[in-house]
This record gives C-alpha cells, sequence and structure tokens, in this order.
C-alpha cells in the first residue's frame, strides 16, 4: 500500500470524515470580510464548514491577514461562535498561555459515547524540543511576533507533537494566534502528519462589552486522501472542545458537534 494511502486510511479511522461546504463556497476568515461560517450565536454549538480542494471552485488563496503561503491541502475546516463574560484581552490572554490547564479538558468521544480528557500529556516547552519542559507562560511573556512552543499529546493512538504558536495581533480588542507543528505525528511507526502539515489560526475579536467573537481555521497539508473521509465526529469534537477551554465553558453544558 502507498504511503499516502496508508496515510488516509489512518487519518480515516482517527479523524473521522469531512463536512463538505456548498459546491463553490470559499473560507473567508475575519479580515475585511465578513467571516465564512459565520458566527453562532452566543451560547449556541459552533458553525463549521470544511472543505477539501475538490468543493471549491477556483483555488483558495489565503487572505494576507492570515500570513499563510499558497500551498496543495487536503482538507480546509473552520468554526465560528461567540465568547461572552470576557472583560478583557488579558483574559483571554492568561487563558492561551496557561498550557498546563488545557491538561483537563475533555471532548465528547463519539465512538465512546462518553467524555474523555482530550489530552494525555500537554505541557508549555523553552525550545522546540520535547524535552524542554518548563511552567505555563505569563502574561507579561506573550507578545508580537515571538516563538513559544507547547507540546501535546492527543488521548488517541497518535505520537505526540511539538507546535510552534505565534501572536500576529494583541491589542485590547483584538487577538490573533497562529499554531504549526514543527514535529511529524505518527500513527504507531507510519507518519500521518509531516512538520508543517498541520497550521491553525485563531482570531478572537471583541464584538461589543465583554462579548468576543471566535474564528478558528485549520489547514491540513496535501496528504492525499487524509481527510476525504466518511467521518468526522473525532476531529470536530476535538476541535469544539479547545473553543470550550478559551471560552471557560463546562462540558457538562455543551452539545458535541458530532453527538
Amino acid at each position: 500500500m502507498r504511503r499516502d494511502r496508508l496515510r488516509g486510511f489512518i487519518a480515516a479511522l482517527l479523524l473521522g470524515a469531512v463536512f463538505a461546504a456548498p459546491a463553490g463556497a470559499q473560507p473567508r476568515l475575519p479580515c475585511d470580510a465578513n467571516a465564512l461560517p459565520d458566527y453562532a450565536p452566543l451560547d449556541a454549538p459552533l458553525a463549521f464548514q470544511v472543505w477539501r480542494p475538490q468543493d471549491l471552485a477556483a483555488p483558495w488563496k489565503p487572505p494576507p491577514c492570515a500570513r499563510w503561503a499558497e500551498r496543495d491541502f487536503s482538507a480546509l475546516i473552520a468554526l465560528a461562535g461567540r465568547i461572552g463574560g470576557v472583560s478583557s484581552a488579558e483574559v483571554l490572554l492568561r487563558r492561551l498561555g496557561a498550557v498546563s490547564k488545557t491538561g483537563g479538558v475533555v471532548y465528547w468521544s463519539h465512538s465512546r459515547q462518553r467524555w474523555r480528557p482530550l489530552f494525555e500529556e500537554t505541557y508549555a516547552l523553552e525550545g522546540p524540543e520535547p524535552g524542554l519542559r518548563r511552567d505555563d507562560f505569563e502574561l507579561g511573556e506573550l507578545a508580537v511576533s515571538r516563538a513559544y512552543h507547547l507540546w501535546q499529546k492527543e488521548n488517541a493512538a497518535v505520537s505526540g507533537s511539538v507546535l510552534r504558536v505565534r501572536f500576529h495581533e494583541i491589542t485590547p480588542d483584538r487577538l490573533v494566534l497562529e499554531q504549526v507543528n514543527v514535529t511529524e505525528t505518527r500513527f504507531l511507526l507510519v507518519p500521518l502528519l509531516d512538520a508543517g502539515d498541520y497550521e491553525a489560526l485563531i482570531f478572537l475579536t471583541r464584538e461589543r462589552d465583554d462579548i468576543w467573537t471566535y474564528y478558528h481555521i485549520i489547514r491540513y497539508g496535501d496528504g492525499g486522501d487524509a481527510f476525504s473521509a466518511s467521518h468526522r465526529a473525532s476531529l470536530l469534537n476535538r476541535a469544539d472542545a479547545l473553543f470550550r477551554y478559551i471560552a471557560d465553558l463546562p462540558a457538562e453544558t455543551a452539545i458535541p458537534l458530532a453527538p
């Protein structure tokens, strides 16, 4: 079996199926235009869409605000919603810097029909090596353009990986951060995602008073058929768990995106 087909088969089992967007529609990041998908109402489940290359009438070109190069991809996933009760950007920054606290996050397991821990391990790093463990990032450390690293081992049959995080914007009314995997992810001994195959952007923008909009887009590198499978539950519910952590929402109040 060719490597790309094997990777696709494994990803289908682990990540589940993508949900195609309307033909021809393209993701719109919250830069100078209205976001697509549009933000779900406050206290409602996230809106989401998933695009494969064949779903797009024309190649997608990331807008300048993404700071992404054009490249082939196997899937684009976007989730959008609203977060309430956030008095300042510092509240969100503290949550984003508290890497170890994500160890307590749970996601809804569609296959097991119960809540499970999202990560087996997660902690901040001094640099891009897994052994450079350190305490969580303090508020005063977080600055635009500086590189931060963290280790994440999901509660699944895949290896852990090092993520690099950079803030593109930090203002009282807007936070934009990027995540990129700098080490590959494996299923047993089989490479699943090469370094750089996972890229994510999170936009947090004050809408009014203590209400913030949340837009999360993920781009997976060109892994053949890796994300054209028929199951989607794990991918969506894990992304939703990250949103609930940032929004400080308990799992008991959540409606899983894939029940």
